[in-house]
């Protein structure tokens, strides 16, 4: 069995689903009105590869298993990039991927911090709302 088959069928379709969503939602902040990159708010390698980062952060929402995240990071590439920049993009494959991880791998530092604060609050009896 294949790694990418681990991931369920509902998974990949949500996935699939938000691929698209993000690659047609993402078109006209890859563009301008002109259709031009040069003033997109996604435009050019760094708007690419800041657009990537931003993509990365929803990347543990589908699944928290590393393996299985970066299957479906490998699939955005194609998926979101290539049709967000209409067949264009400003950056090659393994720039965009890069730039998924870190993305990933800060929303996942992230929640390991929050889960962290949590678990500190409970041990120090923490009771108020605002801890």
């Amino acid at each position: 069995m294949s790694d990418r088959t681990q991931v369920s069928t509902i998974d990949m379709k949500q996935f699939n689903d938000w691929m698209s969503s993000v690659a047609r939602a993402a078109i006209h902040l890859c563009f301008n009105d002109m259709g031009s990159f040069e003033t997109a708010i996604y435009s050019g390698e760094s708007g690419a590869k800041h657009f990537a980062e931003e993509c990365g952060y929803a990347i543990p929402d589908f699944t928290l298993n590393q393996k299985q995240q970066n299957n479906l990071i490998a699939s955005t590439y194609s998926g979101i990039c290539c049709i967000a920049y209409m067949l264009k993009p400003p950056v090659n494959a393994a720039e965009w991927l890069k730039h998924m991880r870190i993305g990933r791998d800060r929303e996942m530092e992230r929640r390991n911090i929050r889960v962290r604060m949590t678990d500190r609050d409970k041990n120090e009896g923490c009771t108020n709302a605002v801890c």
